[in-house]
């Protein structure tokens, strides 16, 4: 059985493997998604506190992701939203290894929670990237549907009208 300690350090490691896939050009954009996510569940679920090391070494990963992610995302996302996203992930790394007295040494509280919502916009903002693309893959069914009743609609309206 793993303590909690244990888990802590495995969800970090499949974190930091997400980054890295990233990093790597493999489904850029859902491998950050998904590592953004962890990373803001960590801090939001109380994981119990890093390594230094085990930091380090997620904080290395998002920073290697950086590139990928904004060539993933143009023009879809500005460089600098990308930067201030990953900036935020960075941050809240950073506080995952830091005990709260550290933590309030370190930053203050509004400081730590612009890292924390820039973390979570651009979570937000590649998940809706990701939903658009499922539905252009899919067709744009809704969008169509829509459309053919609108028509529909507007043809039976005419012909009460005439």
């Amino acid at each position: 059985m793993q303590t909690s300690c244990e888990r802590a350090w495995v969800e970090v490691r499949e974190c930091e493997d997400l980054f890295v896939r990233a990093a790597m050009g493999e489904d850029v954009i859902a491998n950050v998604a998904q590592g953004l996510s962890s990373v803001i569940s960590a801090l939001e679920g109380g994981t119990e506190r890093l390594q230094p090391s085990q930091a380090d070494q997620l904080i290395l990963a998002i920073c290697h992701a950086g590139q990928p992610l904004a060539e993933a995302v143009r023009p879809s996302l500005s460089h600098e939203c990308v930067l201030l996203g990953l900036s935020g992930a960075v941050g809240v790394a950073r506080l995952l290894a830091m005990s709260p007295a550290e933590a309030r040494r370190d930053q203050t509280l509004e400081l730590a929670m612009d890292r924390f919502d820039h973390a979570v916009l651009l979570s937000f903002e590649l998940a809706a990237i990701l939903r658009r693309q499922a539905i252009k893959e899919r067709g744009g069914v809704l969008a169509r549907h829509m459309a053919i009743h609108r028509a529909a609609a507007a043809d039976a309206a005419s012909m009460l009208i005439h």
